[in-house]
């Protein structure tokens, strides 16, 4: 009876009551959670406040949970600031989660492991995918430039294909300063088949402490590569494409017919000389040619990257593809690229994990112009088409263009119908891993990898006999050809990667241990071979083979190189309650390229860190958010380099050559014989070039993590570099031994600051980098010098590539200047000058300018570079803006001495303008002259140019489509689109083509200016 008149009692409570009842009554509740870009956020935990009842978010960012009104649902994601919503009447709840800044418990990727970013001893700089993911490039060397302190990239050319060069903290050796990378573990050689668009994250290690795990491999900086990986959940799918159009930007206009008439008119009054009346024919005819505008475009280019992801809690795979389609800025100069890459990792048991990445590359570029002084030295008076050319010659598509009859330089538009030359890259690679955990704590890690390279190129170059007319004053052998000849050269590598490691990470209390210790083995093998001959029966491209040749002339060539490593490496990160922290690292390099007996180098590594932040008195600060961290860093390693230590352990290497021949009986050259003989000379006492670097380094957060300052000075020492031997000529070896004879010197600091905050819905930040070095050479075994270009010399105590030129002191004005310019016995110095000459000093006052009185007069390297991020946004608007720049350096600008003088070639408008004429001009050109006795092109200062920059490398503007919109499709989960402009201004004082020359300082008229590019992309996610 009690229990029915309970049950009567409950029933009677839900009669009366049933607004209270249903309060009570849980619901589902859906919705989608998204970060602020937009874009959904798969694996976000859902929990009911207060209980153990969850979700999480599927791979669109969907979620279904059931919670009563009263309920609050709580929304966490690692790196991104939690949410929580109250449930109320509601049935859907859509979350917008922020990023947290800079969250200092991040793991990051490190040497053949991870570490938090708060146990970071060493200089690691990051590159995350927010960073990443909205930057349109081609390559991904390309996002390099200016973003991270330490780090130049530079793109000195805007051909397609060309990546950034990239160095790592200066100059720290004469034999190579590119870094190493290491794409998911795996050190690649071939890094142009990663697709920009399949990159997680990048790890930029900068100092000895941090590289010395790779040994020999290390010694100029390492990169990480994370890609994207496969996620548990539904099936994920995102596109990212974009349209780009670009404009090649030379500044200088060249010479039209009439200025380049007049001032060869001026040249020839000037030296008292008669014209001669073939030119005047030639600008008779009236034409005004413009090379550059005709052998140039409009550049466009197309990029895909479709990326697949996928998968259970046993098996997660992912797909990407990418495909590029350039047609560069000049004619028959196009790229194209196929990139593919398929990751999976299986758990088969919860202390069994295998993967295995498998991707492919290919590229084919179609090479047109080697130069871009073809189009400007060309002259105007010359038409495209030859009036003299007879249609019906049968090989008339390459001998109809007329040949330049005042520039030695032929027809541009000729050169481009020759053109029938490209080349071809296959690139496949994979690795596979099973990863083991024997106990708790402790896991061994076996993989293996491979990478093969196959190369090819081909050309055709065509007979063809262009025809002057009678008025040519500059015929050569550039303007015809009378046999046609086919080349083709292929060349394989394989690289082989085998690494056995054990990693053992475990907590005790306070104590934090996270070790590793490996065994690693790498093999490469090389062969090329290449083959020529002439003779085809026709231009047709149906006979662009060798077997179609006749000629007898065939010429075939072909080589190989195996080379090997074996290495041991260890590592020791100990952190005390996250406050005390020791990092310590040893690796032993074993390399077949040495003698025995100096194979093995070593290289031991040792840092130390306090997190002061951890400390009890700095609590009050930490607790009020005014510092959210504070770390002190200082380190220790070495590091090695062998890359030019190739076939060292050869005492002598034979060879054979068809130019040197022995002849026997009284006709030598009836039957001679190939000879066989030394080639070069080796050094079985070569041994591995060293380096050590020491680092100090500060790691500030402030107010909240929203400012974050990052602080190293470093100093780097190079010793044992690896130099050639200069032999007497009677040795008679056409190549030179190395010896270890060298060292340099560097020291040098990185500073980053970033501010990132949001009021509302508006979000706003400045992420800023600077860097500085100096580089001095310390010996150089006993020369006097080791690298001695024309216009540069690396001396003792001195900086590394220094300028060494005359040095410039102006214009003479009059002859008067010129008698009065004497030596200490009266002697003029520059007796051949005239008025408007430039003079020189003489330095070594012997009474005469000559190459004894040269001196160093500024240095190629900047004083120091930077990069400037500015980036805001606005619900989905955003809006970005990226500077890079170097002050203080020296740029040698050789197009001066290219189209600064007339030399049978055009000139530049420029020194048409500014040329001096007459008593008081001040000018930037000479006096016009043809003969000039006083040689004022020669190298001086008068080349040396400031090279400092500022250049607004992209403006980006996007727009994320709400999710609310999205949703009515069931299909996108994200869409973002943008409109981007690439190098669209450059606030400089230098007046050659383009500051941002490269690593050697000089401006290059052959090189392609980087193109000015306006980009449509689009971002989908399904």
């Amino acid at each position: 009876m009690k229990k029915l008149g309970s049950l009567k009692t409950w029933t009677l409570i839900v009669l009366c009551f049933p607004p209270l009842v249903c309060l009570g009554q849980a619901k589902a509740i859906r919705g989608v959670v998204t970060g602020t870009d937009q874009a959904p956020l798969p694996g976000v935990n859902i929990m009911i406040d207060g209980t153990n009842t969850g979700t999480i978010t599927d791979a669109g960012g969907r979620y279904t949970i059931d919670a009563a009104p009263s309920d609050r649902l709580v929304f966490s994601f690692l790196g991104f600031e939690p949410a929580t919503e109250t449930v109320g009447d509601r049935t859907e709840i859509n979350v917008v989660l922020r990023e947290e800044q800079r969250v200092i418990d991040d793991v990051i990727v490190v040497g053949y492991g991870t570490v938090k970013k708060q146990d970071l001893t060493g200089s690691i700089s990051s590159i995350g995918n927010k960073e990443l993911k909205n930057y349109p490039a081609t390559n991904f060397q390309e996002m390099l430039v200016g973003r991270v302190a330490g780090v130049e990239a530079t793109m000195s050319s805007g051909k397609p294909g060309d990546v950034a060069q990239v160095r790592i903290r200066g100059i720290g050796t004469v034999n190579g300063t590119s870094p190493l990378y290491v794409v998911d573990g795996v050190p690649l050689n071939q890094t142009v088949d990663i697709d920009p668009r399949s990159i997680e994250s990048m790890q930029i290690l900068k100092d000895a402490s941090a590289t010395a795990i790779y040994g020999s491999r290390g010694s100029n900086g390492v990169i990480l590569i994370t890609t994207k990986k496969g996620q548990a959940g539904k099936i994920s799918v995102s596109l990212d494409a974009y349209l780009g159009f670009s404009y090649m930007t030379v500044k200088h206009k060249q010479a039209n017919s009439q200025q380049l008439y007049d001032f060869y008119l001026e040249a020839n009054a000037n030296d008292g000389t008669t014209p001669d009346p073939l030119v005047k024919r030639q600008y008779d005819k009236g034409y005004n040619t413009n090379w550059l505008d005709l052998a140039t475009r409009t550049g466009v280019t197309q990029n895909y990257s479709l990326f697949v992801s996928g998968g259970t809690d046993k098996v997660k795979s992912s797909l990407q593809v990418g495909y590029i389609d350039e047609l560069g800025t000049m004619r028959k100069n196009d790229l194209n690229k196929i990139t593919a890459r398929n990751t999976n990792e299986y758990q088969p048991a919860s202390w069994l994990r295998l993967g295995n990445t498998l991707g492919v590359g290919y590229y084919k570029i179609e090479n047109s112009l080697a130069t871009l002084d073809v189009l400007l030295s060309a002259d105007p008076f010359t038409p495209v088409i030859n009036p003299l050319a007879d249609p019906a010659d049968p090989n008339y598509r390459y001998n109809k263009y007329a040949p330049t009859e005042f520039s030695y330089n032929t027809n541009p538009m000729s050169l481009l119908s020759q053109s029938n030359a490209y080349e071809t890259e296959f690139n496949p690679f994979g690795s596979v891993y099973a990863d083991v955990r024997l106990f708790d704590g402790l896991y061994f890690k076996s993989q293996a990898a491979f990478e093969k390279k196959n190369y090819e190129t081909k050309n055709f170059e065509p007979y063809y006999r262009l025809t002057p007319s009678p008025d040519d004053v500059a015929w050569n052998t550039q303007k015809y050809r009378d046999i046609n000849r086919i080349s083709m050269a292929t060349s394989g590598s394989l690289y082989l990667n085998f690494e056995q490691t054990l990693r053992y990470e475990k907590t005790f209390g306070k104590h934090s241990v996270n070790a590793v210790a490996g065994l690693t083995y790498e093999k490469w093998s090389e062969t090329s071979l290449s083959g020529s001959r002439t003779g085809l029966p026709s231009n047709d491209d149906i006979f662009w083979t060798l077997d179609a040749a006749t000629g007898d002339d065939d010429v075939a060539s072909g080589g190989m190189n195996k080379t090997a490593i074996v290495s041991y490496l260890g590592r020791v990160n100990y952190a005390y309650a996250g406050r005390y922290l020791v990092t310590a690292s040893f690796r032993a390099d074993g390399s077949s390229e040495f003698a025995p007996g100096n194979r093995w180098g070593y290289f031991p590594s040792f840092s130390l860190g306090w997190n002061i932040s951890e400390e009890r008195f700095m609590r009050p600060l930490v607790e009020r958010g005014v510092i959210s961290q504070l770390k002190l860093r200082a380190g220790w390693g070495a590091t090695g380099n062998k890359s030019a230590a190739a076939r060292s352990q050869i005492v002598s290497l034979m060879g054979t050559d068809r130019g040197v021949n022995y002849g026997f009986g009284t006709d030598k050259s009836a039957s001679p014989l190939i000879a066989v003989y030394p080639k070069s000379r080796g050094n079985s006492l070569l041994r591995w070039e060293t380096g050590q670097q020491y680092n100090i380094g500060l790691d500030l957060s402030l107010l909240r993590r929203t400012l974050e300052i990052n602080l190293d000075v470093y100093r780097k020492y190079t010793n044992d570099m690896i130099l050639t031997i200069d032999l007497p000529i009677y040795a008679q070896f056409p190549s030179s031994p190395k010896a270890n004879m060298g060292s340099m010197k560097s020291n040098g600091v990185d500073l980053t600051i970033s501010y990132n905050n949001h009021a509302g819905d508006f979000t706003y930040g400045v992420n800023a980098n600077l860097s500085a070095y100096k580089s001095v050479v310390r010996s150089l075994g006993g020369n006097p010098e080791y690298w001695s270009g024309d216009v540069s010399r690396s001396v003792i105590g001195e900086e590394f590539g220094r300028f060494y030129v005359l040095q410039y002191l102006g214009i003479f004005q009059n002859q008067r200047e010129i008698d009065m310019y004497v030596d200490k016995d009266g002697r003029m110095i520059q007796p051949l000058a005239k008025p408007g000459d430039f003079k020189f000093a003489d330095l070594d006052g012997d009474g005469q300018i000559t190459d004894k009185d040269r001196t160093f007069i500024g240095k190629p390297q900047p004083a120091a570079s930077f990069g400037i991020n500015l980036t805001a946004g606005w619900k989905g608007l955003d809006i970005s803006l990226f500077f890079t720049g170097v002050v203080g350096n020296r740029i040698f600008n050789q197009p001066k001495a290219f189209y600064g003088k007339l030399q049978k070639n055009n000139i530049l408008q420029d020194l048409y303008e500014n040329s001096w004429r007459r008593e008081g001009d001040q000018t930037k050109y000479p006096r016009i002259t043809s003969t000039d006795l006083n040689n004022n092109f020669r190298y001086s200062s008068w080349y040396l140019e400031k090279g400092s920059y500022v250049k607004l490398r992209n403006v980006q503007i996007g727009y994320s489509l709400p999710q609310a919109w999205l949703r009515r499709t069931k299909v996108i989960q994200g869409l973002r689109v943008y409109v981007s402009g690439q190098n669209l201004c450059t606030f400089t004082k230098y007046t050659g083509f383009d500051p941002e020359v490269g690593f050697n300082g000089i401006e290059d008229p052959r090189r392609y200016i980087p193109a000015r590019m306006i980009i449509v992309g689009l971002n989908i996610q399904f």
